[in-house]
């Protein structure tokens, strides 16, 4: 029998946070609690899942024997990192998601939500070449979604962009 592998402690640790989130929107009114108990239920039930699959694998290892060479890409928690994303271009690569990542957090902090969201799905698809049309449909797709579930059906309306809050 196993004891605790050191990498369940981030399973954990991550448990323990998506259950305090529950545990604080849980007395707060519907409007405020709805998004926070949303995602803190379903981290908590995934990062369960986790925590169990990492404890069963622990506990049904025989340590007395020999361990065999596991391929990577059989399965295994982690990716395997390939000659390609080693490269030069897998690293640009990588760094485009990252600043694309980045491009929308301050998209989201200077034009609010509802314009940073849609233009970044309709920058996106234009990048990777889609078609107009497609990327036109998409985009207002996008928007009207945004706007209807967060502003209409749930009313919850986010905050203005730094750029908005100027202008008006």
């Amino acid at each position: 029998m196993s004891y605790l592998p050191i990498s369940s402690l981030l399973t954990l640790t991550l448990l323990v946070i998506f259950g305090y989130v529950v545990f604080e929107a849980a007395g707060q009114p519907m409007q405020a609690k709805l998004f926070p108990m949303t995602v803190g239920i379903l981290g908590f039930v995934l990062i369960s899942l986790q925590l169990g699959r990492e404890l069963w694998t622990a506990w049904t290892t025989d340590d007395t024997k020999p361990v065999e060479k596991i391929n990577q890409q059989d399965g295994a928690a982690d990716f395997a990192i390939t000659d390609v994303e080693q490269s030069r271009i897998g690293r640009l690569r990588a760094a485009e998601q990252f600043g694309w990542i980045a491009g929308l957090l301050a998209g989201l902090f200077l034009i609010g939500f509802y314009i940073a969201v849609p233009l970044m799905v309709g920058l996106y698809l234009w990048r990777h070449q889609e078609r107009p049309r497609f990327v036109l449909i998409m985009t207002v797709g996008t928007a009207v979604v945004v706007w209807g579930l967060f502003n209409q059906l749930l009313n919850l309306p986010f905050p203005q962009g730094l750029i908005q809050q100027w202008l008006f």
